[in-house]
């Protein structure tokens, strides 16, 4: 038998930890110019500029150096996954960016607004965190054509296929439940977010498990499908940004390399038209292109910018020999 999954909410208290953890070294141990590489001399490193990290977290530690220099962006682009409150919470704190399954407009603006709101809290700005959005995009050159391919996927698509990644993803088997009633607050520490989905808010009523079945057999995980042709989904996804306040969109294939074969193929060229997709790129790193009006670095709202060594002392360090 297994271990026993950590519960959902002490697992993000332990990324927490881990994040502070890799900030000291990613920040804190090397300064910008530690590199030397002179091979006249020998040295590879000024070891006065190249930092023991002390970090003694309630989950994690460390004593030592970053054992490589710095990489382009020092800290890589922090990307999550999560939308539950607990999950929001951690993206306000450290996320750049946020991957949120997609399903209705106003339950994906709302998760979009409380990850937003997460953000400010943490003295951030409301945009300092891209989110983009699962999202299944069936699309060819005519409308009925498109029609055709996501009738195909409905096909292949069982009740029973779905319930079984609906319960590799949440611990919740939708066939064992009275397909009449709603599905009950689960305490299971899984998929919370694909829980959170199907749960009535705001004075509407929880879809039954019959319903929530169904429609998660033909949305998928990541719950919002564009059909049509390319003009018709660029208008859906116009739209769904309109309502929701997302950046972008994570793609989840239908088939592979199909789906992406036609994305490219159709749908970027009318994206590009309408001034919604970019055709080139500045920066080389992934950072830049998320953030073009930044540079590689962590911008100074980030509760990382103050662990870059000899900025503060949000980082404990020491200097190698001391």
């Amino acid at each position: 038998m297994g271990k026993e999954l950590i519960a959902h909410d002490l697992r993000y208290d332990m990324a927490d930890d881990y994040v502070d953890l890799s900030l000291t070294l990613w920040e804190g141990s090397w300064e910008d110019d530690a590199l030397v590489q002179d091979k006249a001399s020998g040295v590879y490193a000024d070891p006065e500029k190249v930092r023991i990290v002390h970090h003694d977290g309630p989950f994690f530690r460390t004593d030592g150096i970053l054992n490589l220099p710095p990489s382009p962006q020092r800290t890589p682009l922090l990307v999550q996954a999560g939308a539950s409150g607990r999950g929001r919470a951690f993206a306000g704190r450290n996320a750049e960016a946020v991957f949120v399954g997609g399903g209705e407009p106003e339950t994906v603006a709302r998760n979009i607004a409380g990850i937003r709101e997460s953000a400010v809290a943490a003295g951030r700005p409301a945009d300092a965190i891209k989110i983009v959005v699962g999202a299944l995009f069936i699309t060819a050159p005519t409308s009925e054509e498109a029609w055709a391919k996501h009738a195909e996927m409905l096909a292949m698509s069982t009740p029973e296929g779905a319930a079984a990644i609906y319960a590799g993803n949440t611990g919740v088997d939708l066939l064992a439940l009275d397909p009449d009633k709603p599905i009950a607050q689960s305490r299971t520490e899984m998929g919370q977010s694909n829980l959170e989905r199907y749960l009535g808010r705001d004075g509407k009523p929880a879809p039954l498990v019959r319903d929530i079945l169904e429609n998660f057999r033909r949305t998928g995980i990541n719950g919002s499908v564009f059909v049509g042709s390319p003009a018709e989904v660029v208008d859906q996804v116009e739209e769904f940004v309109a309502q929701t306040d997302a950046d972008g969109f994570l793609i989840q294939p239908h088939m592979t390399p199909d789906t992406y074969d036609d994305f490219i193929e159709l749908l970027l060229p009318e994206l590009r038209r309408r001034g919604l997709a970019r055709s080139e790129y500045e920066g080389a790193t992934l950072r830049e292109r998320f953030f073009p009006e930044g540079d590689a670095h962590l911008p100074p709202t980030h509760r990382g910018y103050a662990y870059r060594a000899g900025r503060g002392e949000a980082a404990s360090v020491v200097a190698v020999g001391e």
